[in-house]
């Protein structure tokens, strides 16, 4: 496997929350559905599966991930992944703690508007309401759900990183991420199956 990574998606047809969770008391989270490839080819998946692609050099693998990754929160043209059928659990209450929980969100100096900063995300919105957000724009926090790790770097990308000021910085590396003991745990569970 050339590629190796986490992801999650949305679907052309728009994100669908899950109705049969208490979406107030879970955190936000998508998963591919079901995806359909080019040769017609459709693989089912639960919330939880871990998918491996295998195959020669230059078969797809890499573009498949780069075409996945594009299918969370867009509509990507695709050669590989003709259709990416996404899995949305949390309400808007529960993403607004999870943005503010893994980035820097301050208000603008008159107040209209959030800058929005930290792993991946640098905009600024109008408005102080990241719940109406949620899951119309889940394309603009991507790298919150999603992070394709590119080929080059995933021997690198383990390095030591330098620390942060967890209370003053935002997350700029997948490690940071892992200050939070429940996010630790999930990750450590996944390299153990």
């Amino acid at each position: 496997m050339s590629e190796t990574q986490t992801m999650i998606g949305a679907t052309e047809l728009g994100p669908q929350l899950d109705p049969t969770l208490p979406e107030k008391s879970v955190e936000p989270a998508i998963s591919f559905e079901s995806i359909e490839f080019s040769d017609g080819t459709v693989v089912g998946l639960e919330p939880d599966d871990i998918v491996v692609l295998v195959g020669p050099n230059n078969a797809g693998k890499s573009l498949a991930l780069r075409e996945l990754e594009g299918h969370v929160g867009g509509k990507p043209a695709s050669k590989v992944i003709k259709q990416a059928n996404t899995h949305l659990v949390g309400s808007p209450d529960t993403f607004d703690r999870f943005v503010r929980k893994h980035a820097r969100v301050e208000p603008s100096i008159d107040g209209n508007q959030l800058n929005i900063r930290g792993f991946g995300i640098n905009f600024a919105m109008g408005g102080n309401r990241l719940d109406d957000l949620w899951p119309r724009q889940i394309g603009t926090f991507r790298p919150l759900f999603c992070r394709r790790i590119q080929t080059e770097s995933r021997i690198t990308d383990s390095n030591p990183t330098n620390a942060i000021d967890i209370l003053a910085e935002a997350a700029s590396h997948p490690i940071h991420l892992l200050y939070d003991d429940r996010v630790e745990n999930r990750i450590s569970t996944y390299f153990r199956q």
